[in-house]
């Protein structure tokens, strides 16, 4: 008994111990090897990824990131040639937006371009910026085709003062181009609005048309649009996107895509209804998630700061006119005038260097118009509506 009792405690107790202490030490191994990254699930990597996008903490991250393709089909275009289409969600899409671009600083208005990078990046969008005519309708298929999948409502909204004249006719003569892309998206809604400045425009400060899934409407509408002529370098552009959040038929649950196309930053308080931080509050309240993307348009202008003042310099009688119109001026110089209709189409324009001007009524049908003066650098500028009622 004794010899079997030392036995066990010099050989078997210790042969035991290191057995368990093995088993100890091989429990701790597979507990590491389970908790090492290479064997997480693909889920969970995937989580991390979506949360370093969302929160922006690591660059490389966000463009590494994977299995962000919501939607990878083949469609037919416009030539009837088979082409991909990719849509991307949302945590794509703020990365994309995350990345700042590179432009001429001395070529744009720094008020524009301040002004529309603090709204873009507030409504969940980036600037674009463009020296030329050419460049707008790059930055508008650059968005579309980056931007734009099923179920989203898109709406187009464009500066229509004379500082745009090149740019409009180059995105009315590419318009074609742009809309045969949008009818790849059976369930995209197109709508479009113009605006100018309601301090001088009045009722002809802003026109829209309604989101439509018929393209040629749209068309139509384009071929319609005209510039008129603004004094000074800001525009109604906070009130015409409030505007136009609150007249647009948007659909419920759609996605809400917004071009904002101009050279000019927004008229602010007196001279607006809204300020900045009420047009993001106002988008904000819809309940939708709004992306906003200015398409900024090299400006002349780049340093203009404050709105010149209406000058009195001249008069018009009588109102109504009857068979003629008289323009009277104060001083003498050269001046342009131009007559527009009630859609902003310039119905009749000419220039004088005459104290007084007399324009016939029989140019005119009967109607109300506005009536624009104004001399070589709008240092001085007259508005009034004119009605003419032979």
């Amino acid at each position: 008994m004794k010899t079997n009792y030392a036995f066990t405690c010099c050989f078997v107790i210790p042969l035991l111990i290191i057995f368990f202490g093995c088993n100890t030490q091989m429990d701790k191994g597979a507990d590491s090897l389970n908790s090492s990254p290479n064997n997480t699930t693909l889920s969970s990597m995937v989580n991390k990824q979506e949360e370093a996008v969302v929160d922006k903490i690591e660059e490389v991250k966000k463009v590494k990131t994977v299995n962000k393709i919501v939607k990878h089909d083949i469609i037919r275009d416009s030539l009837g040639e088979l082409k991909a289409n990719v849509s991307f969600n949302d945590c794509v899409i703020d990365s994309l937006n995350a990345i700042a671009p590179l432009y001429d600083t001395s070529s744009y208005n720094h008020l524009s371009v301040s002004y529309f990078s603090t709204l873009a990046d507030s409504l969940h969008g980036k600037p674009y910026f463009a020296m030329n005519s050419d460049e707008v309708v790059l930055s508008i298929m650059t968005v579309l085709t980056t931007r734009l999948n099923e179920e989203t409502d898109i709406v187009f909204l464009i500066d229509k003062t004379a500082s745009m004249d090149d740019d409009i006719e180059k995105v009315k003569g590419s318009l074609k181009l742009i809309m045969n892309y949008l009818k790849n998206y059976k369930q995209v809604k197109v709508g479009m609005a113009f605006y100018g400045d309601n301090n001088h425009h009045f009722n002809l400060w802003y026109d829209r048309m309604d989101l439509t899934n018929n393209i040629d409407d749209v068309n139509a509408f384009m071929n319609t649009y005209s510039t008129i002529s603004n004094p000074d370098v800001a525009e109604s552009v906070n009130d015409a996107i409030v505007k136009t959040v609150e007249e647009m038929s948007w659909t419920k649950g759609n996605k809400r895509l917004m071009l904002v196309i101009g050279d000019a930053q927004s008229q602010v308080p007196p001279y607006a209804r809204y300020n900045q931080s009420q047009v993001i509050r106002k988008c904000d309240s819809m309940n939708v998630k709004f992306n906003l993307y200015p398409i900024i348009i090299a400006s002349k202008q780049t340093n203009v700061e404050k709105i010149n003042e209406r000058k009195e310099f001249m008069s018009v009688y009588p109102n109504p006119v009857t068979d003629y119109c008289n323009l009277k001026f104060n001083s003498v110089g050269e001046y342009f005038y131009e007559f527009a209709d009630m859609t902003g189409k310039i119905i009749y324009n000419s220039k004088t260097s005459s104290l007084l001007e007399i324009v016939s009524g029989t140019n005119f049908v009967n109607g109300t118009y506005l009536l624009q003066v104004y001399n070589f650098d709008f240092s001085k500028y007259y508005s009034k509506m004119i009605i003419i009622q032979h």
